[in-house]
């Protein structure tokens, strides 16, 4: 799925440009919204194909209203995508059983200060700011899955096993009560 959606709509997918670093992130974000082409509009209650154009020259042309900007933002699949929170792609549609093990494992990771600063840490060498570079890793991880190797030639196992361990380390305690170790 991952090899097939990086070949799809790359205009729509991926990791837009400027996302790569903090400081520019949201503002790439945006300017990866605008450039989009729009493919649908809400007309009375009703989707319709749009113009085809960029969000930006709809704006211009006054062509687009809220639900219209609502509905392109949803056209938009990039590998995590921010609505009223983060949406990772990567762990949609999945069971009720696999996706409490993910919210539990997102959860340790990003609520426990002390969680947070390990993983950060563990996955500094997969901070890749070259676009073809980190092309080649999802290309790699596509490919092989756990077995792929990072930049620092570790498994993608082997990261995933730890950040398991990170996590599960964190469930259960004050900063993250609501999902618990077996959760994973």
């Amino acid at each position: 799925r991952h090899h097939v959606w990086s070949r799809t709509d790359t205009a729509r997918s991926g990791t837009p440009e400027g996302c790569l670093d903090p400081a520019t992130a949201l503002q790439g974000y945006v300017d990866f919204a605008k450039r989009a082409t729009v493919l649908f509009a809400d007309r009375d209650g009703g989707v319709v194909e749009s113009e085809h154009l960029p969000l930006e020259q709809l704006v211009a042309k006054g062509a687009v209203t809220g639900s219209d900007l609502e509905l392109h933002l949803t056209s938009l699949v990039p590998h995590v995508r921010p609505r009223n929170f983060l949406e990772v792609r990567c762990f949609d549609a999945l069971p009720w059983p696999d996706s409490r093990s993910v919210v539990a494992f997102i959860s340790g990771l990003v609520y426990c200060p002390h969680a947070f600063a390990a993983a950060f840490e563990l996955s500094e060498p997969f901070a890749i700011h070259d676009r073809a570079a980190l092309a080649a890793l999802h290309e790699n991880a596509a490919r092989h899955g756990l077995d792929a190797t990072g930049p620092d030639g570790r498994t993608l196992r082997e990261i995933a096993r730890q950040l398991v361990a990170i996590s599960g380390s964190t469930l259960g305690g004050p900063n993250c009560d609501w999902s618990k170790p077996e959760d994973l």
